[in-house]
């Protein structure tokens, strides 16, 4: 008997149809999973990129202006001669505001140390 092999049609028994229908849902829904897990990373690193982005934009913002405003401490003087009160930096002892007291400012209180002069050197009285 001679034999050849030949590429021909075959149709698949029930029973492996079944078999690979189990194969194709296990397929599926690993299929799915990884999917889900590649969505998940992917937001992960999008959230990185997102944040590294933003600390790079604000950095950039602050060299470019030179400055950004926070809270500095100041002291207070006032200067009762001249009606004045003056406010400083703590940091750099720079002279911020200088204005005229008001009223109510010019009212020295009862039991305050105070220093004054009352002609020419104006002496200021800390606060």
């Amino acid at each position: 008997m001679e034999k050849e092999v030949r590429y021909l049609k075959y149709a698949y028994t029930d029973s492996e149809k079944k078999e690979m229908a189990g194969r194709l849902s296990r397929a599926t829904i690993e299929a799915r999973e990884a999917g889900d897990e590649l969505k998940a990373v992917q937001a992960q690193f999008k959230s990185r990129i997102e944040s590294a982005k933003n600390q790079a934009n604000d950095l950039a913002q602050k060299i470019e202006q030179g400055y950004e405003f926070r809270n500095i401490d100041c002291r207070i003087k006032r200067d009762y001669a001249h009606g004045k009160i003056c406010i400083y930096r703590l940091d750099t002892d720079e002279m911020i505001e200088s204005r005229d007291m008001t009223v109510k400012e010019r009212q020295i209180p009862i039991g305050e140390d105070c220093t004054m002069e009352f002609a020419g050197g104006g002496e200021m009285e800390e606060i």
